[in-house]
């Protein structure tokens, strides 16, 4: 599976749990290699995932009998703005429902909708520097296909001093498989290091074999950090870093 098929999805700071996780609830503890200790009340926002129309944990995600596009795709990049709020919540609730079938409740899935205007939102802060993170669309014949956001890291048990963070990456489900998924997360990683970042993490659904193995073609590593999400049901997510400047 490619990056393509994953509807990558973690949220930034700003898309919090009000915007993604209606009603979404995190069970209160993270386990590492390490120790266990407390995550932060805001930890899942993420954008991306919850039904507010926000980002969610962050799960590149691979639909196995999805229909897969053409791999000729002309797609471009360019940086999101407010008028891209509908395209977007139609892209990322998508590729939750193409992606995450089979591991998040179906009941889950089906009721997720999207809050055109708390994104756009969002994006009109993001363009006058309020927010501070990195959003990019990608872009196939004037129609947006796919999406990443990232910024500063929002785990409290980073011990770097410019930590980063992949809040969520999402692609049309009829776009998978046709590069775009990973030309947007090597940007965004691209970006992050050119505000300083050397090490950036992102978090994926603990049962997401393909994502977790496209995230390791791409010099991420998992470092030992997991913790469990309540999205209809238990689900286990675990965190995933990399080093800039390495990449196996």
């Amino acid at each position: 599976m490619t990056a393509d098929q994953l509807a990558c999805g973690v949220g930034h700071r700003h898309d919090a749990a009000a915007r993604n996780c209606r009603g979404l609830e995190r069970v209160v503890d993270r386990e590492t290699e390490h120790d266990r200790q407390p995550i932060r009340q805001d930890a899942f926002e993420r954008p991306e995932v919850l039904g507010d129309g926000l980002i969610g944990p962050l799960l590149l995600n691979v639909s196995p009998g999805a229909n897969w596009h053409d791999h000729s795709v002309a797609f471009h990049l360019r940086p999101a703005v407010p008028d891209d709020a509908e395209s977007i919540e139609r892209v990322r609730v998508a590729g939750w429902r193409a992606a995450y079938r089979g591991i998040v409740a179906d009941a889950f899935l089906d009721t997720m909708t999207g809050d055109v205007e708390q994104r756009r939102r969002y994006l009109t802060e993001n363009m006058q520097g309020v927010q501070g993170v990195i959003e990019m669309v990608a872009v196939d014949d004037g129609n947006l296909v796919g999406w990443v956001v990232a910024g500063q890291s929002r785990d409290n048990d980073q011990e770097m001093s410019t930590p980063a963070e992949v809040y969520g990456c999402y692609i049309a489900p009829s776009h998978w498989r046709a590069g775009i998924g990973r030309e947007l997360l090597e940007r965004a990683v691209e970006e992050l290091g050119d505000r300083g970042h050397r090490q950036i993490t992102l978090w994926v659904l603990e049962d997401n074999q393909p994502a977790r193995r496209f995230y390791e073609s791409m010099g991420f590593k998992s470092d030992g950090a997991r913790q469990d999400l309540d999205l209809g049901g238990l689900v286990s997510e675990v965190r995933y870093r990399r080093v800039l400047g390495f990449i196996n």
